[in-house]
């Protein structure tokens, strides 16, 4: 079976299309570079001008360029394109392939579906990592407090300082454990790798040290209503807790 693409551009999908079509179809300047394309075997949407063999890829990318001479079977049921073109984005398409309606529209045709991780098992993960990082946290910031008792012959200022030491050592490691872990190739902490949870940007792909940072201090938030943004997930077409939608960042299931 030849190669089986799919092209996703201003919230429709189109195809499937063969390697040869997309080509001819790239040549009459029917596709544009920010069209997202997928096949089996790949684990998420890529932007049509980062595929190697189609159009020239652009410089600076940060995904390296897919070999087009690859087998695979893409989804079945789209809409065409090529009866009713869409128009041209100026800039990154908006369009997210991950909006589907259900999970069998994901994975019809024996393509790799995208399953948003649901609510209890992100609760679960979200307990592991409490434990994780909670002993971790609290037994550095008792041994600054215990360090600065010590050498300050419990002096009531000295105390307090190793007392705010300790907080803000506890909030760093906190830190440097989401985003770390994140951002790493595993896009997930423990209690969200032995879950079968990872975070992602809005195209499935890792998340920035700046969209990690920012998801850890937007808990904060989520935290100030009341919880409430926690919830979230139960109401949200994509399963978003309110940190999430802050910073345009998915938990999907692996």
């Amino acid at each position: 079976m030849a190669d089986q693409w799919y092209v996703g551009r201003n919230g429709q999908k189109a195809g499937p299309y063969s390697t040869e079509q997309l080509k001819r179809m790239a040549a009459a300047g029917q596709l544009v570079p920010t069209d997202l394309l997928w096949k089996q075997g790949l684990e998420t949407w890529v932007p049509l001008e980062k595929v190697k063999g189609l159009i020239p890829a652009a410089a600076g990318g940060t995904l390296p360029p897919l070999d087009l001479e690859s087998q695979g079977a893409a989804p079945a049921g789209a809409f065409d394109f090529r009866a009713a073109p869409a128009a041209r984005p100026d800039g990154p398409a908006e369009w997210n392939p991950y909006q589907a309606s259900s999970t069998s529209d994901l994975t019809s045709g024996g393509g790799q579906g995208i399953v948003y991780a649901e609510f209890m098992p992100r609760v679960a993960a979200s307990l592991l990592d409490g434990i994780f990082i909670g002993l971790i946290g609290t037994v550095c910031q008792l041994g600054v407090i215990a360090f600065f008792g010590v050498v300050s012959g419990g002096d009531g200022a000295m105390l307090a300082i190793g007392n705010l030491l300790g907080v803000f050592l506890n909030v760093a490691i906190q830190l440097l454990y989401f985003v770390g872990y994140e951002t790493s190739a595993k896009q997930g902490t423990w209690g969200k790798q032995i879950l079968g949870i990872k975070v992602t940007n809005m195209e499935g792909g890792r998340l920035t040290t700046g969209q990690a940072i920012g998801r850890f201090f937007a808990k904060f938030i989520t935290g100030l209503t009341c919880s409430i943004g926690y919830l979230l997930p139960l109401f949200t077409d994509r399963k978003q807790t309110l940190h999430d939608l802050i910073c345009g960042c998915l938990a999907l299931k692996k």
